[in-house]
């Protein structure tokens, strides 16, 4: 098989199956739908979750379904993060978040918005990611980085990592295959092909 569009309809329909789970469940929106549901509600906001619930649903004539969510889950204006601490002494490194969470704990409860915990949080990984990649790429020379993973369909993660690692270091994402689940049932979907053949 040299392209996806060759892909058997078995096929495709295994690789939608797997790649809704990684796009936000969209295949239980889809089966709460079929099963009356004039509203479905994703359980988080992972970037492009609705969009994909909203493709799947539309793609079954099920365009009438209204989809419950979430918006402003964040302050993008906001530039500080919480502490960490890094133990460079273990092998392999050990990172301690619980100052960041006792941190985030403290400052809802003393009332903060829950857009800026979530800001911090999201900074805090950020920063927390770039540091740890550098001190590796010292230790190691200037090898590329890859980001993926399902981790990296958020999009503010994404973005502010890129953003903070050096100009001098070469950054590889994805592209047409999304990160997370979609990319492995497009993978497991090329070897059901090369076992399969025109079997399937």
């Amino acid at each position: 098989m040299d392209d996806v569009r060759d892909l058997k309809e078995l096929q495709l329909d295994a690789l939608k199956e797997v790649a809704n789970i990684g796009a936000g469940h969209a295949a239980t929106a889809l089966s709460h739908a079929r099963a009356g549901a004039d509203i479905v509600a994703p359980s988080d906001m992972m970037d492009g979750r609705v969009g994909a619930i909203r493709t799947l649903l539309d793609a079954n004539d099920f365009g009438d379904v209204a989809i419950l969510y979430r918006t402003g889950n964040h302050t993008d204006a906001l530039e500080d993060a919480y502490p960490f601490t890094i133990d460079h002494r273990e092998n392999p490194v050990e990172v301690d978040l619980r100052p960041m969470v006792r941190a985030a704990v403290e400052q809802l409860a003393s009332g903060a918005l829950v857009g800026d915990v979530s800001a911090r949080f999201h900074n805090t990984l950020v920063h927390l990611t770039v540091e740890l990649v550098e001190r590796l790429l010292a230790e190691h020379g200037g090898l590329p980085v890859v980001l993926t993973g399902g981790v990296f369909q958020n999009a503010r993660l994404t973005a502010g990592i890129v953003q903070k690692l050096s100009n001098e270091i070469r950054v590889l994402q994805h592209g047409e295959v999304p990160p997370g689940d979609g990319g492995i049932a497009l993978g497991q979907a090329l070897i059901a092909d090369a076992f399969l053949g025109d079997k399937g």
